[in-house]
This record gives C-alpha cells, sequence and structure tokens, in this order.
C-alpha cells in the first residue's frame, strides 16, 4: 500500500524563511480523541513559488514508529504558522503554541462518543 502524496499548502512565511528551516520545534498534537503527544520535530519548508508563498511542515515522530513509518508530517495553515514561537533555545528552537490535530474529521462527538448527554431537570434532582 502506498503512502498518499503530500499536497502542500502555500502560506505566507511568518518570519525569514532561513530563521525557520531545520530548526527544532516543541509540539503537542492529537492522535486521536483524548490521546495527545508532546515531541520534538523539524520544520521543513519548502518554497518559495512563483507567487512568494512557501509550504511549512512540521515533520514529528510518530508515537510508536516503525521502519517504513517513523515521523508524519503536519502541513501548516496561514494562521497555525502564526503560532510557531521562539523558545529558550536550549531543547529547542520553536515552540508550537496550541494543539495541532492530525486528523480533520474528528471531534469530540466522534466514534464510541456519539450517545447524546443524559440532561437532568430540576424535578429529577433529590
Amino acid at each position: 500500500m502506498s503512502e498518499p502524496t503530500h499536497i502542500p499548502i502555500w502560506v505566507q512565511p511568518p518570519c525569514e524563511i532561513s530563521r525557520l528551516q531545520g530548526k527544532r520545534i516543541l509540539v503537542e498534537y492529537r492522535l486521536w480523541r483524548r490521546h495527545h503527544h508532546k515531541a520534538i520535530g523539524h520544520i521543513r519548508i519548502t518554497g518559495p513559488n512563483a507567487a512568494g508563498l512557501v509550504a511549512i511542515d512540521l515533520v514529528m515522530p510518530t508515537l510508536y514508529p516503525r521502519v517504513d513509518h517513523g515521523t508524519v508530517a503536519i502541513s501548516l495553515t496561514e494562521q497555525q504558522a502564526l503560532r510557531i514561537v521562539e523558545a529558550d533555545g536550549v531543547s529547542t528552537d520553536f515552540v508550537y503554541e496550541g494543539v495541532l490535530y492530525l486528523r480533520s474529521d474528528e471531534s469530540e462527538d466522534t466514534r464510541a462518543w456519539t450517545r447524546p448527554p443524559k440532561i437532568v431537570v430540576p424535578d429529577e434532582i433529590t
């Protein structure tokens, strides 16, 4: 089974691309419902294209790396790229402020948690 083709998201760079390319970044990303993973990866810049836009990917290790699948590339939108801030420079060069979701089709209401909540009205409270 082949990997899907990576389609870049072209964005305006938040700063000079030479400051970002190949730098270490600490990111918290959500693997599935209520399971977050914090890891140090690196920033990969593609471009610029003819319009002067770049593609910013965060190349992160997977939780359980296998020989053929050791990393995952998370493409950032322009709004997400603005959340990259400088760190102390000791353990990482940058930190992503926030949590990245690896699957856009998930929410708190997916999978086994699709039951509606139980609503308690004042008459039932004893």
